[in-house]
Parts: structure tokens; sequence; C-alpha cells
């Protein structure tokens, strides 16, 4: 892996990778949370939503999907390339987006640990990954389709509020405070 910071590119149907990003997308999220490839570029011509395709060298390594406000980032869609997980590109795209906007707070959403889930295992790797990347589970969740998610931010007292506007304005879902 190049210790350099990576190249970022905008997704669109230019791309050389476009197929690769579109069997990525397939691969890391179930039919269920995934919207099709061609609205998500279509959506991130506007002014607040960004599709980065990430790259070490030549080599297509993953893809962010994000909402942003004047203080926080959404963390929609982040994926890194199959064969290329376990290398530290994870970490390096996460470092990118806080580098790319150290003022601003990323928030995003996982999959709640559930026991009887067939991917159990991958789901508590997920958070521990975030953890170890300096993001912390927050007291809410996201509520899509009614399927709860973790909701993981930058910041111990992560901004709700302004987290529920872009959660209302693009029709993602509800959030609900977890009971304590």
């Amino acid at each position: 892996m190049n210790n350099e910071m990576l190249l970022q590119k905008s997704v669109n149907r230019k791309l050389k990778e476009y197929r690769e990003i579109v069997d990525l997308m397939k691969s890391a999220f179930p039919p269920e949370e995934r919207l099709p490839v061609w609205w998500l570029v279509l959506i991130a011509k506007t002014k607040d939503v960004h599709f980065y395709a990430f790259y070490d060298d030549d080599r297509f390594c993953g893809i962010t999907y994000t909402i942003e406000t004047e203080n926080l980032i959404f963390l929609l869609y982040f994926a890194v390339s199959d064969r290329l997980r376990s290398n530290g590109y994870g970490s390096q795209i996460i470092d990118r987006l806080k580098d790319n906007s150290p003022e601003k707070e990323i928030i995003l959403n996982v999959e709640k640990p559930d026991i009887t889930a067939d991917n159990f295992n991958q789901r508590v790797r997920r958070i521990v990954f975030y953890e170890r990347n300096n993001f912390y589970v927050c007291n809410f969740i996201l509520s899509i389709s009614g399927i709860d998610y973790n909701v993981l931010s930058t910041k111990r007292n992560p901004n709700i509020k302004e987290f529920g506007k872009i959660v209302s304005r693009y029709c993602i879902g509800h959030l609900k405070k977890i009971p304590d």
C-alpha cells in the first residue's frame, strides 16, 4: 500500500472502474440497503452530496458516498474492494475524509449486532473497525424501512439535530433514541 494519500475521483459512468464500483456496491450492501448506483451518481451532482472512488496509484480501492452540511458529514455508503480488505485501505479512506474536512463531525450507520443474523461476526468486526478509527457508538438508532441501525460518530456528543435534518431532507429514515 502506498503511504501517500489515496487519489480520489468523483464517480460517474465514464470512469473505467464504473462496473467494478457497481459490483462492489452489490457485494458490500444487501439489496434492501442499496440504492441504484445510477441514482446515486445523479444525486451526487447536487452541491452537498459526493460519490468518490479511491485509488492507490491506479488500483481501485473503494468508495464513499457522503451527504454534507456545514458541520457534518453523513457517510451513507463506504466500502473497500473485497480483494483489498484488511490491508489498511479502510482506515486510510476514513483518514482522508477526516483530513478533507477536519472541522466536521462524521456520522455513519451500521447493522446492529444481532446474534441471529448470518453475518453477526461481520457486524461486530465492522463496529470494532470504526471504534479503532475513533468513532463512538451513539445513544440513538437510525430506522430505515423498518430496519434499525446503530449510529456512530466521530464526536462523543453527536449533533443529532443536524443529522436529523439530513435524514429528513433526503428521506433516509428516522432517528430513535435508545432507551436508557
